[in-house]
């Protein structure tokens, strides 16, 4: 009966580990797991009998199937570090004053003095959410349109363009004949440095990792139940909607700092080109 509720999103309580999966079936599992083609790929599930065993002796939330999705379960565990480990843990997150999924009160925290020039950025925002539903209507016209707008705001500077992953070789093509321009997809840019010298960083959508995400991210933080309501990324708690506004904040950031705003000392404009109606995000 918890599989078939009628709200979008429900609790699920745990169900104990005496009906988890056994070693002997996960092994067997894990020799030759599902595997279906997505998108000309072969998706592996692999670790499906884990987050199968993590859901009965935790529980979680569970996401009602739809027209689109199948069940969909969310499964977060905050855990402290430290409790199992001798000496003291010191975690490097230009992002974590800001970053809501840290618990500010298991932390001892340093907030060095901000040592770039943040002065010289200016955001450009398009009040229109891009996203990955939106561009799959009609694509190729909003490609074209979206591709359009980004040559003519950018014209021969250096530029990061970011979208999503289905939409980044499309995009591609249509930047073939300008050497300017590069584009990424959301979720593989952490970390890169390659981006430095580019002052213009146009994002086409922003990676919203759907209300379960954030939902059992919330709760495991909270250690609690929270409000589960919700519409099109519209939260119905204030307290979902901050930790939502939030958490895009933090990825948007990320992304942004792979652009020559990340380097000290350089005092050259930059331009962030941003299509969003949120404006919460840009609060953080």
């Amino acid at each position: 009966g918890q599989m078939g509720g009628k709200d979008n999103y429900e609790y699920v309580n745990p169900l104990g580990s005496t009906i988890m999966l056994s070693k002997k079936f996960k092994d067997a599992w894990k020799k030759d797991p599902y595997r279906v083609k997505e998108k000309g790929k072969v998706k592996v599930y692999y670790n499906i009998p884990d987050t199968i065993n993590a859901f009965l002796k935790y529980g979680g939330i569970r996401q009602k199937k739809s027209g689109v999705n199948d069940y969909g379960v969310g499964i977060n565990r905050y855990r402290q570090i430290g409790s199992e480990y001798k000496g003291r843990t010191v975690i490097l997150d230009g992002t974590g004053v800001n970053d809501q999924t840290y618990n500010p009160e298991d932390f001892n925290v340093t907030v060095i003095e901000e040592f770039r020039e943040f002065s010289r950025a200016t955001l450009h925002r398009y009040p229109l959410d891009l996203s990955k539903t939106l561009l799959g209507t009609d694509s190729a016209a909003k490609i074209d349109l979206i591709a359009n707008e980004a040559i003519r705001v950018i014209g021969d500077q250096k530029a990061l363009f970011i979208t999503y992953k289905d939409y980044a070789e499309r995009f591609k093509k249509k930047f073939t004949s300008m050497g300017n321009i590069e584009v990424n997809h959301f979720g593989n840019l952490i970390g890169s440095n390659k981006y430095w010298q580019h002052t213009i960083v146009f994002f086409a959508g922003l990676n919203d990792w759907g209300p379960y995400q954030y939902f059992s991210q919330k709760t495991a933080v909270k250690g609690d139940k929270v409000n589960l309501g919700s519409s099109n990324s519209e939260y119905v708690s204030s307290e979902m909607r901050e930790f939502y506004h939030s958490q895009m904040a933090v990825e948007l950031y990320q992304d942004l700092m792979r652009s020559n705003l990340r380097v000290a000392g350089k005092k050259d404009p930059v331009h962030i080109y941003l299509w969003t109606k949120r404006m919460p995000i840009l609060g953080y």
